[in-house]
């Protein structure tokens, strides 16, 4: 548990305290602190509960938490407050979506379709990827296609393939160019069996995004293409820069094997960029595939030995596939080379206690108590003998 938090008297010093909380938290949180992030937002909320910004950032932490009911006990909260905030009811009506609420996700979304106003705003906000599921964070100037994108998307997963059909067409009449929704209105197409107008909307995605793997993926499996005519539609792709923003977009918004493939695109292209490998190693340690992960860190050491995190990575999969001693090793040695990281003491600790050896786990979660991880608190009296 988090320490507790001296409030200040006036209302000023907890305001300012507060705005101070929220900021550092936000910034854990765009680096995937997540439980310091936790920390921090709900420090800033107990100190100024009033303050819609903040509930909407600890549901994007429990979204990345994997606690979407929470999330979405948040996002109504903002709206609360905040009845005017257009994002978190569209991140609202998403994580119903998300959940197979597909009902209450259509009824979300039209609310904000009949709201009398822009659909301008400024604030991230999670799209729907090209494989049906949301991903993929943006900021745009009008919501309103993706919305009824969002409404296709429910309705397809509720099997009524028309009235989906209708929302993606709906959609492409105000954004003509937006590959994913052709995608996803060919998947509709072939869901109800119409093979012929999936082709064509195939065709019409990857006539916007020629480099487009997954269009062109499932556009392969309804026409006659060799092997040479697919590889044919990457031979003009010399830059792998698109594919790896792409897929550090989609990696932020959890959808791991869309980043997987935008990774792997790049590879193909440019198979010297360490950086790479040790993202796409990430990407398949979420996946839960380590020995891949593993490969791609070793991978990215071999052109880059500045890229030490890739041996705590590597200890992190290891962990995960049970090879404690080997993870204990390379958590070892990545801490004389950098002590200042107490995420990597927190998971050292669990892996020295999950190898018996609890006498040094509790030294390690000292450490990451120490650098400020909270967390680490939870789990003395586990691990330390006089916690």
């Amino acid at each position: 548990m988090g320490q507790s938090v001296k409030v200040p008297q006036s209302a000023f010093q907890r305001n300012r305290m507060a705005m101070s909380n929220y900021n550092q938290a936000y910034i854990a949180f765009d680096r995937e602190n997540i439980a310091i992030a936790d920390s921090l937002i709900s420090n800033s909320i107990l100190l100024n509960p009033g303050y819609p910004e903040a509930y909407y950032l600890r549901a994007m932490v429990r979204e990345a938490q994997k606690n979407p009911f929470a999330a979405l006990v948040d996002y109504e909260t903002v709206i609360q407050l905040d009845p005017g905030n257009i994002e978190a009811r569209f991140k609202k009506a998403t994580l119903h979506y998300e959940l197979g609420n597909y009902e209450q996700a259509v009824a979300d979304a039209n609310i904000i379709l009949k709201e009398e106003r822009s659909y301008e705003t400024t604030t991230v906000y999670y799209k729907a990827g090209p494989d049906g599921t949301i991903s993929g964070a943006s900021t745009i100037n009008r919501m309103e296609a993706d919305l009824h994108h969002l409404i296709g998307l429910s309705y397809q997963g509720m099997e009524q393939y028309t009235q989906a059909i209708s929302s993606f067409n709906e959609a492409i009449s105000l954004n003509t160019d937006e590959p994913q929704y052709y995608n996803n209105l060919g998947q509709t197409y072939l869901l109800s069996g119409d093979s012929v107008n999936a082709i064509t909307s195939f065709k019409k995605g990857i006539a916007i995004d020629p480099e487009n793997g997954t269009l062109i993926y499932n556009l392969s499996r309804l026409i006659e293409i060799s092997d040479d005519q697919y590889a044919s539609m990457f031979a003009e792709v010399s830059n792998p820069a698109p594919f790896v923003s792409r897929a550090y977009e989609k990696f932020q918004s959890e959808d791991y094997d869309g980043a997987l493939i935008d990774y792997s695109l790049a590879l193909d292209i440019n198979d010297k960029n360490a950086i790479v490998f040790t993202d796409r190693g990430r990407t398949y340690a979420r996946l839960k595939r380590h020995k891949e992960a593993i490969s791609d860190y070793q991978r990215a050491l071999r052109l880059d030995e500045s890229l030490i995190q890739n041996y705590y990575l590597q200890a992190d999969s290891y962990q995960a596939i049970r090879q404690y001693q080997r993870a204990n090793d390379l958590y070892e040695y990545y801490l004389i080379h950098d002590n200042t990281t107490p995420a990597v003491y927190y998971n050292f600790a669990i892996c020295l206690h999950l190898s018996g050896n609890d006498s040094e786990a509790c030294e390690q979660l000292d450490h990451a108590l120490r650098l400020g991880l909270d967390l680490a608190e939870d789990l003395r009296p586990t691990f330390c003998q006089n916690p």
